[in-house]
């Protein structure tokens, strides 16, 4: 199993020539022997793992979107601002956001100190990036950026005829609605953890609750107070008990530790005893 330690990381500084965009980046993933900006087809892995740290007024890059990568970001220390189409957000320690693609987004250090956020992303084998604010595209694979001239699709590839019919073409598919940024943001302490174990406690564990059910119980309060049916059939059943069976039997399988009161009868008749 590849393992790497933190501390192991070198730190790559990236910098605009005025300091406008300016990071320190962690590239976990290359770290790990992931190519660099590659889907699976060309040897990356099927995440994209990095911990940016962004000093106080600095952005990490421009205004941008996707076209088919999404980000996840961690908050692991200090204050900054998400800019996106609803304005901008101010974010802290604790707090997790995502951008889906189609999503205009930048984040900025806005503390005393700088911003730190671990990015976990996916690794499309195709993405193209589009910067509003200088109105550029870029696409990856192969790395270029440019802009846009509009022309017709035979443009070049056909004698133009006068009079002739320009060709159509098709449409692009209607854009798929973004959720508000306010909504697929949640600080971690918002998330509760929920119990999990094993049957015989073996492989006792503490699991964060998902985080779109942490939404909604923090959009609807008062939904979150009354519990589950789950948590209620736990509250009235009776608990498991250890009956005072002969060891022998237990030992080769015959009656199980656990019992419940209702089935004590019948598994004392089930290992041949007579009932009480």
């Amino acid at each position: 199993m590849p393992r790497i330690h933190l501390d192991q990381v070198p730190w790559q500084e990236q910098r605009s020539p005025s300091g406008k965009f300016h990071s320190f980046a962690q590239n976990i993933s290359v770290a790990l022997g992931c190519p660099r900006n590659a889907g699976l087809s060309r040897g990356g892995h099927p995440f994209d793992v990095q911990i940016r740290r962004i000093p106080s007024g600095a952005s990490v890059c421009p205004y941008h979107l996707h076209l088919a990568q999404w980000e996840l970001f961690v908050v692991r220390a200090g204050h900054g601002r998400g800019r996106t189409p609803d304005g901008e957000t101010p974010v802290k320690s604790g707090d997790v956001f995502f951008h889906p693609p189609g999503t205009p987004h930048q984040l900025t250090g806005a503390g005393p100190t700088d911003l730190e956020v671990l990015i976990i992303t996916d690794n499309p084998q195709l993405d193209s990036c589009f910067y509003p604010d200088s109105d550029k595209w870029s696409l990856r694979p192969p790395g270029k950026l440019f802009r846009i001239t509009e022309t017709d699709y035979f443009d070049g590839e056909d004698t133009p005829v006068p009079g002739a019919t320009a060709f159509s073409p098709a449409p692009p598919p209607a854009a798929t609605p973004v959720a508000p940024f306010a909504s697929r943001l949640i600080h971690l302490d918002a998330v509760p953890l929920e119990n999990w174990e094993s049957p015989g406690k073996k492989i006792p564990l503490r699991l964060p609750r998902s985080l779109p059910r942490a939404r909604r119980e923090a959009q609807h309060p008062h939904r979150s107070r009354r519990p589950s049916l789950r948590s209620r059939s736990r509250q009235t059943r009776p608990r498991p008990m250890r009956l005072p069976l002969p060891l022998p039997l237990v030992a080769m399988g015959t009656v199980p530790l656990s019992l419940r009161h209702r089935d004590r009868a019948h598994a004392r008749r089930h290992a041949g005893l007579r009932p009480r």
